[in-house]
């Protein structure tokens, strides 16, 4: 047989690697996500915007069309930057 036992190619060691990718993959979607939200206000749409992605294929396509729209000026902007 080819290969080695299943149990010799997933040991300890194979699992904390696996669970420090996935740690780092939601740390990295919770500031993607945060960044989208901000990207929204931006252009003055609600952050519920982003459950037009749930849409299949349409969804991700408008949101991506939502996020490349120019910024609209904000009553608030100090004007520092």
């Amino acid at each position: 047989m080819l290969g080695h036992p299943i149990n010799e190619i997933y040991t300890w060691g194979d699992w904390t690697i696996n669970f420090a990718v996935l740690a780092i993959g939601f740390v990295v979607w919770i500031a993607s996500l945060s960044l989208l939200f901000r990207r929204l206000h931006d252009t003055n749409r609600s952050a519920w915007w982003i459950l037009i992605s749930l849409v299949p294929l349409i969804g991700q396509i408008w949101l991506v069309i939502l996020t490349l729209l120019p910024s609209k000026p904000n009553r608030f902007h100090q004007g520092f930057f």
